[in-house]
């Protein structure tokens, strides 16, 4: 069981590479054929509920433990992006043992895509003319060094959360 656990994992891994790959490929509408990716029809005519859509202004890297005081490492910022304003996303990363550090999120050469990882995580954003698209990956097998995870254990997460500063 460990081993197909391992090889469902090491896919899941691989997955994220290639969506990556795909995206600076400018071909992510093949990476899902059954879930066609396709403009909303009056797209242009609503108002943005998010400030910051793109992630150019980078996260708030969250400490291990939401009770932490304070809980916020510092700021991940895409690289070569000066961002005008304090990053308005931030990035959890509750009960994690290797956690992303606060920086600046390499570019993955001459394509719009941004990736920061540490052993067990990682967050990739990737634009293309249509949009911004946000990959969060979260390596349990090796956050429970290839065991698998007790009942009364917490789960690693890897997620993010908007801060309203305005009504929009």
């Amino acid at each position: 069981m460990n081993i197909s656990i391992g090889r469902f994992i090491l896919n899941l891994w691989m997955l994220s590479a290639a969506v990556a790959a795909a995206w600076a490929a400018g071909d992510g509408s093949g990476l899902f054929p059954s879930c066609p990716i396709t403009p909303c029809p009056g797209l242009g005519n609503g108002r943005e509920l998010f400030a910051d859509p793109a992630f150019s202004q980078g996260f708030r890297v969250s400490s291990c433990r939401p009770w932490d005081q304070p809980n916020e490492l510092g700021n991940l910022i895409p690289e070569g992006v000066s961002a005008v304003e304090p990053p308005v996303w931030r990035l959890a990363q509750w009960h994690g043992t290797m956690l992303l550090q606060p920086g600046v999120m390499p570019r993955s050469g001459a394509a719009n895509i941004w990736t920061a990882r540490s052993e067990t995580r990682e967050v990739t954003i990737c634009r293309d003319k249509d949009g911004t698209t946000l990959i969060l990956a979260c390596l349990g097998a090796r956050e429970f060094a290839g065991r698998l995870r007790q009942s009364a254990e917490l789960w690693p997460h890897l997620l993010i959360e908007h801060r309203w500063t305005r009504r929009r």
